[in-house]
């Protein structure tokens, strides 16, 4: 559920309320059905069954439709189950949807606000920067300290500016996170408005490794996995499907 970009805002909607999501302008099964003349200058086009699969428009106006056509039709047929067995993406309808391009007071990507919560409670807050064009993350414990650690790209030199509510931030990711035992929530902060980006539940699936190795190692000494079978040893599991037989 958490994983699907439609069904997912009818979650944060029954838990932390609907002005914590984006204003979406359409969703479509099918690039064919979007209809451009009733969207704004700007927008975003995302898959809702994926992640890495976002089309972001500046100018409505420049827009080459026949280039982007094909590469949203293509989005619609691939499926992350099959390609990488992330189960999560298995059986979530495709669809295209489009929202709200969010920019800051400069105008640009704002600042990406990831959460890592466990068991309910927010441990550290990966802050990434210049999204889509100068990446640059720089992760913070809870007291917003900044811990040495690298993971993918460089880290910001300075730190930033925290927003004035990041603690109502910190509220709003562990309310979503309730009953997982972990969930990465992104959020972003757009001159104080709180805007849930996505609900994660395995980063990168899990293959991104850290600099120094052993953060990854301080991560998983906090998550908790609940036991699902006592006693004997659980039974093996099925590949193909995703389940225990």
């Amino acid at each position: 559920m958490v994983a699907d970009r439609v069904r997912v805002r009818e979650y944060i909607a029954g838990r932390v309320g609907t002005d914590y999501l984006t204003r979406i302008y359409q969703i479509c099964l099918s690039p064919l059905e979007i209809d451009y003349e009733r969207l704004p200058s700007q927008f975003v086009v995302k898959a809702s069954h994926g992640t890495g699969m976002i089309q972001i428009v500046r100018d409505k106006a420049a827009l080459k439709i026949d280039e982007v056509t094909p590469q949203f039709q293509h989005w619609l047929g691939r499926n992350l189950y099959a390609e990488e067995r992330e189960w999560c993406y298995r059986d979530i309808p495709p669809r295209l949807v489009i929202e709200e391009l969010l920019l800051d007071e400069r105008g640009m990507i704002p600042a990406d606000w990831k959460f890592y919560v466990f068991s309910g409670k927010a441990a550290y807050v990966d802050v990434h920067f210049g999204r889509y064009s100068n990446d640059q993350r720089n992760m913070y414990d809870r007291a917003l300290n900044r811990v040495n650690v690298r993971w993918l790209y460089p880290n910001l030199p300075t730190d930033p500016a925290f927003p004035h509510n990041i603690e109502a931030m910190f509220e709003v990711a562990e309310r979503l996170a309730v009953g997982f035992d972990f969930l990465r929530v992104d959020l972003y902060n757009i001159a104080g408005r709180i805007v849930v980006g996505e609900l994660t539940n395995y980063p990168y699936g899990g293959m991104a490794p850290f600099d120094p190795p052993e953060f990854d190692q301080v991560l998983g000494a906090m998550w908790s996995v609940p036991r699902r079978y006592d006693g004997e040893a659980a039974p093996p599991i099925d590949w193909m499907h995703g389940a225990r037989r």
